[in-house]
């Protein structure tokens, strides 16, 4: 890389990736730069770390991703086409052999939905994102509100709202993903919610960026366990929650979203008095 002279300062650094072909080493250089003013001396401090291993646990997982995304997926289908057909040829409803199928079919079902999950947190991670377009703000949160909508009225749960958006120019996002994560944000403040419990929606535009948050009265969050909340398989077990289904993929596809977005995710929340989950964009 070329260097200006004049241009770099003590403390500054930056860093990338390289491989050697003959050692086949993939290394992370570091290269920060030195100065002395008192003694007139200036120079470079160059940090090379072997990765190697790291990258090649890398490139094994995305193997087996890649695995189960193919191998897998004809199985699961296999199995609820067959479960299918062995009710089909079971006609009496009493039997107890609707019950097996239905427990079989719901479970596959459950697999097939933690495979989607985890190869589309994946895949956001390492593909850039193409599909950002010029997105009315105001319009994809009021979509996502009515989408919505049934959920909360099937628990009897009180929807509020404080939209601040008129007059905010068309911003580039993906609304496709953007929308994902909202309406991911608000059905976990439903089902962690209890019936006739209250939701609030803020959306608002400050100091250039764009904010959303969902606040509940559900269950909370133990203080302990907020830092892992967004890790990925990562579920806080505690009481109330013991017949919400999920598969703790949902918040850590939020959170990889956001960033990739450029944007930030965070949460706050107090056991037994509720939670306030919301992120922020680049405006």
């Amino acid at each position: 890389c070329e260097i200006v002279a004049g241009t770099l300062h003590s403390g500054q650094s930056w860093s990338f990736a390289a491989r050697s072909g003959q050692r086949r080493q993939d290394l992370l250089v570091t290269v920060s730069v030195w100065e002395a003013p008192a003694g007139g001396m200036a120079g470079y401090v160059v940090v090379m770390r072997d990765i190697t291993m790291l990258r090649d646990l890398n490139r094994f997982k995305d193997e087996m991703l890649q695995m189960a995304s193919h191998d897998l997926r004809s199985p699961l289908a296999l199995i609820v086409g067959y479960c299918s057909l062995i009710e089909m040829d079971t006609p009496d409803p009493e039997s107890p052999v609707h019950e097996y199928l239905t427990v079989i079919k719901r479970s596959t079902e459950r697999m097939k939905g933690l495979l989607e999950d985890l190869l589309r947190v994946e895949q956001i991670r390492n593909s850039p994102l193409e599909m950002h377009q010029q997105v009315d703000f105001r319009e994809l949160v009021s979509a996502v509100l009515n989408n919505m909508r049934p959920l909360l009225d099937e628990k009897q749960q009180a929807l509020e709202t404080r939209l601040q958006l008129d007059g905010l120019p068309g911003v580039m996002l993906n609304p496709v993903l953007i929308r994902e994560s909202m309406e991911n944000l608000l059905s976990n403040a439903v089902k962690y919610t209890p019936e006739k419990g209250r939701i609030r929606v803020q959306a608002f535009e400050q100091g250039g960026r764009l904010h959303f948050v969902v606040e509940d009265t559900g269950v909370g969050i133990p203080r302990a366990h907020l830092p892992r909340v967004f890790e990925s398989f990562f579920r806080a077990k505690q009481r109330g929650t013991e017949k919400v289904e999920g598969r703790g993929l949902g918040l850590s596809l939020v959170k990889t979203i956001i960033e990739r977005h450029n944007g930030e995710v965070w949460v706050e929340s107090e056991e037994g008095v509720g939670s306030r989950f919301g992120f922020w964009l680049p405006a």
